[in-house]
């Protein structure tokens, strides 16, 4: 018997924890394995069980930022670093977002690095489609995003800032959890739920479904204090 939990950090870091178990149902051996994305001084990394491995990249100041394990697959998501000549304020470090399937890289955004302030925070795989989520700025202000398979589809209008955190997949339906302009957020196949109303910054950290009921954790100001939420949904 063999199973999968997956644990991401949008911040610094996403580990994937791919579990197995033998022996008989009273004497079980569980069997880890233990994945870790992230970064080393100017390298991208993962870990598998403690042993790293250096992700190959363009030039240095690359970053992973999250993992997820489909079968014998391995999938790890982050940005890319792009650089224009001397690296000063004229000809700054631009990213590009990406990922590696077993090592392999695949871009998905632009490669000259137009876009401002790009960020890669979550990675759900679904088959053989691969969902990315996280920020970039196709309007006035930073928009959410989710990539599918490296087409972009904007989840805001970038009137506003808004941010993608998190994604799941569940049979047909694509759930992203994020924040836009304040309110802390839930995407249903690209349609927006707001789960605050906006008078208090509040975020979305990440989503998980079981059967019909929907799983959104985060954070939501309560006057001087910042407080840890969650909120259940029936699908």
């Amino acid at each position: 018997m063999r199973k999968s939990i997956l644990v991401s950090f949008a911040v610094l870091f996403a580990a994937v924890v791919a579990v197995g178990c033998k022996g008989s149902p009273k004497n079980k051996e569980y069997v880890y394995d233990v994945y870790v994305a992230g970064w080393e001084r100017e390298d991208p990394m993962l870990w598998k069980n403690g042993e790293p491995t250096k992700l190959p990249q363009k030039d240095e100041g690359s970053v992973a930022t999250a993992v997820f394990v489909s079968g014998n697959d391995v999938y790890v998501a982050g940005l890319e670093s792009v650089y224009y000549g001397a690296q000063d304020q004229e000809n700054p470090t631009r990213y590009v977002g990406a990922f590696w399937k077993n090592g392999v890289i695949s871009r998905f955004t632009d490669l000259a690095g137009k876009a401002d302030g790009i960020e890669v925070n979550g990675l759900f795989v679904s088959g053989s489609d691969v969902y990315v989520v996280g920020q970039d700025k196709f309007g006035e202000e930073p928009t959410a995003m989710l990539w599918k398979n490296g087409i972009a589809e904007p989840l805001s209008d970038g009137s506003k800032p808004a941010r993608a955190n998190s994604v799941f997949v569940s049979g047909n339906d694509v759930y992203v959890a994020g924040w836009d302009s304040q309110s802390a957020t839930l995407w249903k196949n690209g349609v927006a739920e707001k789960l605050t109303d906006g008078s208090n910054p509040a975020s979305a950290r990440s989503v998980f479904v079981s059967g019909n009921d929907i799983y959104v954790v985060g954070s939501a100001r309560r006057g001087s204090k910042v407080v840890a939420m969650l909120w259940t949904k029936r699908g």
